[in-house]
């Protein structure tokens, strides 16, 4: 198999050569399979509550990214400002935007390209 190959040549830069390419092919070694763990019965039989005791409703858990630092507590919704409650909302269509708009024509082409994606991926 021939293919081109750039190469850097004296004074002349980028000059195009033929060259052949030898592909080696090689083996990789995977690791061993591990066996799932197997639960034991009392675990089993605990309730949902005292399994995830470290799920509850008073701290952000997992949202603190300091070493040394404590979970955000949760406040009620009156703190936090309104528009933060909006972005649960889906977006709107490019339909319910003016064309006039760089929103509508970013969605319209987004929304076309996922219709021409998926009539690709139909038709494979």
């Amino acid at each position: 198999m021939t293919h081109v190959i750039l190469r850097v040549t004296g004074h002349n830069f980028f000059k195009v050569q033929p060259c052949s390419l030898i592909w080696k092919q090689s083996s990789r070694a995977y690791a061993a399979k591990t066996k799932a763990p197997v639960k034991k019965e009392e675990d089993k039989k605990k309730p949902a509550s005292t399994k995830k005791a470290h799920l509850n409703m008073e701290v952000c858990v997992g949202a603190n990214i300091f070493k040394a630092g404590a979970d955000p507590a949760i406040r009620p919704e009156s703190e936090y400002p309104s528009w933060l409650w909006s972005l649960l909302e889906p977006k709107r269509s490019y339909l319910e935007l003016s064309p006039s708009t760089k929103q509508y024509w970013r969605r319209y082409n987004k929304d076309n390209t996922n219709k021409a994606n998926a009539l690709k991926k139909a038709l494979s």
